[in-house]
């Protein structure tokens, strides 16, 4: 099996911002590259949270240190929970979400893309999942106008229905978003991470990697706001 944790190791990631603090019970990662506005965005959505015990990790793959400008838009937040990284080296989609995964203190990690949102509730209701066994939860998303800030719907006792997803099922949906997931570090570190070479397939393989341990669980809940329109972030 691939360890494409290996691929990037002689790249530093260098601590611009924040203070490491005791380990927290989740981390939300924000892998970003040049789109400092809506990152500030879903920044502001992962601060939100209705939860105490958790970090917000921002690695940045933009190499140039003198560019500041995804740091700055950050800092008038005075979030207290927020380490943002820049990367020596531009390491690639796949691998700064990788480098993402590393740097998280916690067991248990929330993936975001940096054009993308979180609901206010989404730690309060995904986090209940991992302290069940669950290795792998995907919440349902809302499609969105990136240009426009979502409106956030209140989550109602309904949507929580859970539902368990095979290899079999993930391989025949195809498209497996990993933007909003929540999933095990220690299992990410055993797959060896995203594979970047199976690109545009590595979202794919790592879910099916996953169901390849446990049955991904599927939540009904509308808790990320997946932005569309924007190209790309490398």
């Amino acid at each position: 099996m691939s360890n494409d944790f290996n691929w990037y190791s002689d790249v530093e990631s260098i601590l611009m911002f924040g203070v490491k603090t005791a380990t927290p019970k989740v981390t939300i990662v924000i892998p970003t590259y040049k789109r400092p506005l809506l990152l500030k965005r879903a920044v502001k959505s992962a601060l939100m949270q209705n939860y105490d015990n958790y970090q917000v990790i921002v690695v940045d793959n933009d190499s140039e240190i003198s560019n500041t400008e995804s740091l700055d838009v950050l800092k008038d937040l005075n979030a207290t929970n927020l380490l943002f990284y820049k990367n020596t080296k531009n390491i690639g989609m796949f691998g700064n979400a990788n480098r993402s995964i590393e740097l998280a203190q916690s067991e248990w990690i929330c993936m975001l893309h940096d054009d993308d949102v979180l609901h206010p509730d989404y730690l309060k209701f995904v986090v209940p999942y991992t302290e069940e066994g669950k290795i792998y939860i995907q919440p349902k998303l809302v499609y969105f106008n990136s240009d426009i800030s979502p409106t956030f719907k209140t989550i109602l006792n309904n949507e929580k229905k859970a539902i368990s997803k095979s290899s079999i099922d993930i391989f025949f949906e195809g498209s497996n978003s990993p933007s909003g997931i929540t999933f095990s570090k220690s299992i990410a570190m055993e797959i060896g991470g995203f594979q970047e070479d199976l690109y545009p397939s590595s979202d794919l393989d790592f879910a099916m990697k996953f169901s390849h341990k446990k049955k991904l669980t599927r939540i009904s809940c509308p808790l990320v706001y997946y932005g569309v329109g924007v190209n790309e972030s490398l």
